[in-house]
């Protein structure tokens, strides 16, 4: 799942770089392609999505620049008449910019003993992709619990906003951070103009590093706006708290053992009510609660080879509010294993590859066991530094 790749402290990573500002400008290209292919367990429905990413970053010593952009193709085959669809695209265009405003010691934070950096940042979400989508292709659209992406386009996003970071001590470095996120306005049905509320994210972090360990642990606020549809107010989507935590650990050298989980917890919705014209609470309280845990083993062949495993459990509570679809979704499991292998070419660029074997299981609907799918992934990347 897409939130799962940012687990790691953003505030915390994105303002070390604060501090090496002697540092010479690089830039560097990333691209990857996968595909996953998966059935549903006794049920109609099966489906493959290709997802194949560019990234390029520029990075001086004051400010970053950054593009990425994606091609996708998504597929359903089903034996139900009108079931099966499929969509090729390009994705939105994001861009990227960070500008490092300071890094030093400042007298009011105790007579210069607090090494300190300040960052500010900007993202731009380009409407390059396909938002609207017409008959069959809605029926290319898996949750994301299942597939890469559930989303194939929006509208015209910006946000704005800082990070910051204090070193506490030698090893201890405290960060935080805030931005405002302003959302535009899309069709995802093709016909209905979907209006996300506005959000405002804070975050705040702490990391220890060593030389064989490295940990964060964090928390991160949500505030969102009320959702419109044709210009009326239909969703409010309550404030949503997250705890997460991740690590790493060095073993004699060769391996490195790893681990991440996160809680997220969000309060009561507000729905419309049809028969008032207003929003009012809804009547559960979980609202899409989530779940996630981690653990990794990494070991090292050579300086430039290393494979590794990793196990994953996700769950997210029922009564989840999607809404580009305007309807509410069961809870759903999903657990991995993935074997992955990369290699540092001499002067080059890294490669990487990985294997994944993953189900996901949709909890009850109706009373009914929901669906459940099994698949396999394969990814294939390149990364190059220069």
């Amino acid at each position: 799942m897409n939130l799962m790749n940012n687990l790691c402290a953003v505030v915390i990573c994105g303002a070390l770089a604060s501090q090496v500002a002697e540092a010479q400008s690089r830039q560097t290209l990333k691209l990857d392609v996968s595909v996953s292919d998966f059935d549903q367990d006794d049920g109609p429905d099966s489906g493959r999505q290709i997802f194949a990413p560019f990234q390029y970053t520029y990075s001086a010593p004051r400010f970053d620049l950054g593009l990425k952009a994606a091609f996708l193709s998504s597929e359903r085959k089903s034996t139900f008449a009108g079931g099966s669809g499929d969509v090729s695209t390009l994705t939105d265009t994001a861009l990227s910019a960070t500008y490092r405003a300071y890094a030093g010691a400042p007298e009011w934070l105790g007579h210069g003993n607090y090494r300190t950096t300040l960052a500010l940042n900007a993202d731009l979400n380009l409407p390059t992709g396909k938002s609207k989508l017409k008959g069959d292709e809605r029926n290319a659209v898996f949750d994301g619990f299942i597939v890469d992406q559930n989303r194939f386009g929006e509208g015209f996003n910006v946000g704005l906003g800082f990070s910051s970071t204090v070193a506490l001590a030698e090893q201890i470095l405290l960060g935080f951070g805030a931005s405002y996120i302003s959302r535009g306005s899309y069709e995802p049905g093709g016909t209905r103009e979907l209006d996300p509320g506005d959000q405002w994210v804070a975050s705040l972090q702490l990391l220890r590093a060593t030389n064989v360990f490295q940990g964060v642990l964090g928390y991160r606020v949500i505030r969102e706006q009320e959702t419109d549809v044709d210009g009326a107010a239909v969703y409010h989507r309550a404030t949503s708290h997250e705890l997460f935590l991740s690590g790493g650990y060095q073993i004699a050298g060769w391996w490195t053992l790893r681990g991440s989980a996160l809680y997220a917890r969000r309060g009561v919705d507000k729905l419309f009510n049809s028969v008032t014209g207003q929003l009012q609470k809804a009547a559960e309280d979980n609202n899409g609660d989530t779940y996630y845990l981690s653990v990794g083993l990494d070991r090292a062949l050579s300086s430039r080879d290393k494979i590794g495993i990793d196990l994953s459990y996700l769950r997210r509570a029922e009564n989840e509010f999607d809404e580009s679809n305007f309807s509410f979704e069961p809870s759903l499991t999903r657990r991995e294993i993935e074997i992955s292998y990369a290699r540092k070419l001499q002067n080059g660029p890294t490669l990487t590859g990985a294997i994944i074997f993953f189900d996901v299981e949709e909890g009850k609907i109706l009373g009914f066991d929901g669906p459940r799918f099994e698949g396999i992934k394969l990814k294939l990347g390149v990364t190059h530094a220069f």
